[in-house]
């Protein structure tokens, strides 16, 4: 295995992250300057990693030949699959003596970004426009180490992140295959919310939290859950007032409309299937 920790999900490694930690060319080239030598004393890293792959396959339609395969979805393709870049802060989670915070912000650029969208954020490019490639921000989040508060220390992970089940992951480093199973395809891929994860002991973990916004943005899902507050009003107004509110509508009478965010939602390696051609 490439790690020397096996990175569970929802938090960072707790005793053994250290601010800084991230192996960096590009904060090695900007250490002697001025900016550089703000961000080492402020542990902040700047870095990143371009991705991009071929296949070649016996199928002939483009796009979506392969599927339902996803990532390589389009039968002898070069692609660029995701340029990625992070801006991080990681808590020091070794120490024991004082609370420390983190942060991080991703950017990606490419053909994964069909596989990290949610709905409500950036999903026009997909969702309307099919894009290959587009652009998303898979993890942007806020993290609080205490250390007082357990053996282990208790991490709290706030914002978007990636899901925390499976052993499989969009990002190029967490992979050990270019492709991915058939399954991860119609996975869950980002979460919103807020994630704890407790060191009962130095050997033994406890995760709790509470997520949303599981391929669909916790913000979208607010909007539909007020439309259809608004929506169930005006049918109860219909079923009070007949006369004010009918079928037909009169002028200036409401009309109230909704659409399902999860029925608009057509999974990435669905959407491909699409009738405009890349």
């Amino acid at each position: 295995m490439p790690f020397t920790e096996w990175p569970y999900g929802g938090s960072q490694n707790l005793g053994v992250t250290r601010p800084g930690n991230a192996d960096s060319p590009l904060m090695v080239a900007i250490a002697q300057t001025g900016i550089g030598r703000w961000m080492n004393d402020s542990h902040l890293q700047l870095y990143g990693w371009v991705n991009a792959g071929f296949n070649v396959s016996s199928n002939s339609r483009r796009p979506g030949g392969n599927a339902p395969i996803g990532y390589a979805y389009t039968p002898n393709t070069l692609q660029l699959d995701q340029a990625v870049l992070y801006l991080e802060r990681v808590p020091d989670t070794v120490q024991d003596d004082h609370v420390d915070w983190g942060f991080r912000i991703s950017a990606l650029y490419g053909e994964t970004y069909r596989y990290t969208t949610a709905y409500g954020l950036a999903s026009y490019q997909l969702l309307k426009k099919n894009n290959v490639n587009g652009y998303d921000f898979p993890m942007a989040y806020l993290e609080l180490f205490v250390p007082q508060l357990a053996e282990g220390g208790v991490n709290i992970r706030i914002g978007r992140f990636i899901s925390i089940p499976d052993i499989e992951a969009q990002l190029a480093p967490n992979n050990y295959m270019y492709t991915h199973s058939l399954s991860y395809t119609f996975d869950n891929f980002t979460n919103e919310g807020i994630q704890t994860t407790i060191g009962v002991t130095k050997n033994f973990f406890v995760q709790l939290g509470l997520t949303d916004g599981t391929e669909s943005a916790t913000t979208a899902e607010l909007r539909q859950t007020f439309r259809l507050s608004d929506r169930e009003n005006h049918r109860d107004r219909n079923r009070r007032y007949p006369n004010r509110f009918c079928h037909g509508g009169s002028p200036g009478s409401p009309v109230l409309t909704s659409t399902s965010a999860t029925d608009n939602f057509l999974n990435p390696s669905q959407k491909f299937l699409t009738d405009k051609q890349h």
